[in-house]
């Protein structure tokens, strides 16, 4: 990251992902600070966090197409 137009930049990136204000800051302190070993450890979790959800959805879906393939039977 070179400046904090370009951290501005990459933040506004972040906030199209749904993340929230708190993790938000955490990471651009972190970026701020030089410290992008923390940022990427954050964003790392937060990417676990979207992952998971995704894959309860996954399940939900699934579930979706049994109920439907019973209702052909």
């Amino acid at each position: 990251m070179n400046g904090e137009r370009d951290i501005g930049a990459w933040l506004e990136g972040l906030a199209g992902t749904g993340c929230g204000t708190e993790l938000s800051d955490e990471i651009s302190k972190a970026l701020s600070g030089g410290m992008t070993d923390t940022a990427e450890r954050l964003l790392r979790g937060y990417k676990r966090t979207l992952l998971d959800r995704l894959h309860d959805c996954e399940d939900k879906v699934d579930l979706v197409d049994f109920l439907l393939w019973q209702l052909k039977k």
